[in-house]
């Protein structure tokens, strides 16, 4: 075994009489004192390099790690300490002393924290090296159940210091939701990430969560319109705009934003897309332009050939405008093949066959909807009424029709309605 040792350390040795003193070499030559358990020839071996190549930190590093593993971490501490007097901000010296203190001195717990907090805002250090560095530490400290103040204390120091990337603060915010922090901790993390990554979709996304679900709209419609800034192509914005923004702009002001959106957005036809055809197709409705509205429920059902929305809007409004009304009922056998037993589709379905003057048959739809309904939904009791008044049970129409007033109906209008039925 001796022998063999020798034989290597000779081979070392002619190759470092041909390369030199190089990594490699002192790196074998170590890991060669280390497998003869020869630890004192290992320390007087590495110093010795390290002080023939002050500047080279890879060496340094060697000796350092090499410390720590053989029980001499006050040798190490006190090497580094030496160096970062010359050198404060110099990466491998901070994290070096770093691990000193985590792993081999948690007796030296402030000075821990103190060069933690060095090495968080050290922007010669990789950022996914620091993010890592602190995601361990804080696993840590949450499996020994150890309080977390001082560490979102560093991380909030991180995170407002130049970042190039968002993955410092996207670690401090997946910390915060493992501790189930509150939106007001964890709303600005996500407003760096954006600050630093301005197309950070997924990050927008669970803004706005946050922000729904704290009912903040203007922080919402602030958001959405700076997303649409970085990202114009990206035509969910436009959709969350409009949405929040409708109760201040109304039909119009929507239908602004949308096309805008549409115009902007070049990819195929989506699910979203469906969404936004019939989000301006109720709107140009709203608007009286009636056309436009029709146009874009068929760009919806060219999508979704089934999308009970668009079919119960498109049907209903052709039978308010007494249009197309076979067309109309086309859409709503469509629509109940979807949903069978809902009572507004059924309405709308019998509101039609009513308009066609097949009443016989709007009645017993509309008999189904009102047994289906649990909401007592004036609109549909009043169509009854109608269609009640239209066979000519004035009996039962006066009855519906007072029960839709009573549930929120048109009072002038449905007075008069039963004045009609009295006077025939």
């Amino acid at each position: 075994k001796l022998q063999r040792y020798s034989e290597a350390h000779k081979a070392l040795d002619h190759v470092a009489n041909m390369e030199g003193e190089i990594y490699p070499v002192i790196e074998a030559r170590a890991q060669l004192y280390e497998a003869q358990a020869d630890t004192t020839q290992l320390f007087a071996y590495l110093e010795k390099v390290v002080a023939n190549n002050p500047d080279d930190s890879q060496i340094f590093r060697l000796l350092i790690v090499n410390a720590m593993e053989h029980g001499r971490a006050d040798f190490a501490e006190k090497e580094i300490l030496l160096r970062l007097k010359d050198s404060p901000q110099n990466p491998d010296y901070q994290i070096g002393l770093y691990y000193v203190y985590s792993i081999y001195k948690p007796d030296k717990e402030d000075e821990m924290w103190d060069i933690l907090q060095r090495v968080a805002n050290n922007n010669l250090i990789e950022e996914n090296f620091r993010a890592e560095v602190l995601d361990n530490l804080a696993e840590h400290l949450r499996t020994q159940n150890k309080p977390l103040d001082k560490l979102y204390d560093i991380f909030d120091s991180a995170i407002s210091s130049p970042l190039k990337s968002g993955i410092i603060p996207a670690t401090y915010y997946f910390l915060l939701k493992k501790q189930n922090a509150t939106t007001e901790r964890i709303l600005p993390v996500l407003e760096r990430i954006i600050e630093i990554e301005p197309e950070s979709e997924t990050t927008y996304r669970m803004i706005i969560q946050l922000c729904h679900e704290n009912n903040d709209v203007e922080k919402i419609i602030e958001l959405c319109r700076k997303a649409q800034l970085y990202m114009p192509s990206e035509l969910l914005y436009y959709y969350l705009e409009a949405h929040y923004q409708y109760e201040e702009l109304h039909a119009d002001g929507v239908i602004e934003i949308l096309e805008r959106g549409l115009k902007n957005n070049k990819d195929e036809d989506t699910d979203l897309h469906v969404d936004v055809y019939n989000y301006l197709a109720d709107c140009y409705f709203e608007i009286n332009e009636s056309q436009k509205a029709f146009a874009y429920y068929e760009k919806t059902l060219a999508i979704d050939s089934f999308n009970v929305q668009a079919l119960n809007n498109y049907a209903y409004y052709l039978s308010l405008l007494d249009e197309r009304l076979d067309y109309a009922e086309e859409l709503a056998i469509r629509m109940l093949k979807a949903e069978p037993n809902n009572p507004t589709y059924l309405d709308t379905q019998a509101w039609i066959l009513h308009l066609l003057g097949r009443t016989s048959e709007a009645k017993v739809i509309m008999r189904q909807a009102i047994s289906l309904d649990t909401t007592g939904d004036d609109t549909l009791l009043l169509h009854y009424a109608e269609i009640l008044a239209a066979e000519g049970d004035a009996f039962m129409a006066e009855m519906y029709y007072k029960r839709a007033l009573e549930a929120g109906g048109d009072k002038e209008y449905i007075d008069r309605k039963i004045g009609e039925l009295k006077n025939k």
